[in-house]
């Protein structure tokens, strides 16, 4: 539980579950919903962004000294061992916007958590997009 919320309310007992496809549920019973979703996707209620979904790609160095990569230009990432976060359309939508157009991406692993996708990169296990607002307070893999 966030520190302050236990502070101010230790009674108080959080559920966090994932819900990664879209799906019919109620708000019965529900006093805060996280979602993930694009701008312009009509809201449930009541919004708040609480990151700018700015991403960028991350690697450690270990990975580039192991796979001997000496560029990282948006182009020479699609050689390299691209790490998913729930399928490849951000990816796909990096690229895009990195002005490389359409590109084929290799087959690459796929973490439905950011916590093991952090962890894969720290290991050196590939290249992943991670948020940008992460870096801003210190919490970038090193």
């Amino acid at each position: 539980m966030p520190l302050r919320l236990e502070v101010f309310r230790p009674q108080l007992r959080i559920s966090f579950t994932y819900i990664h496809r879209p799906c019919e549920f109620s708000l019965t019973g529900v006093d805060s919903l996280l979602r993930v979703t694009d701008p312009e996707s009509p809201p449930l209620g009541r919004t708040f962004n609480l990151m700018s979904g700015r991403v960028a790609p991350v690697c450690s160095p270990r990975y580039l000294e192991r796979t001997q990569h000496r560029g990282v230009a948006p182009r020479a990432l699609a050689s390299m061992d691209l790490l998913h976060a729930l399928d490849k359309g951000d990816w796909i939508s990096w690229f895009k916007k990195a002005g490389v157009g359409t590109i084929r991406l290799r087959p690459g692993n796929i973490f439905e958590d950011f916590g093991l996708l952090r962890s894969a990169l720290l290991f050196g296990q590939g290249v992943g997009l991670c948020p940008v607002e992460s870096f801003r307070r210190g919490h970038s893999p090193r």
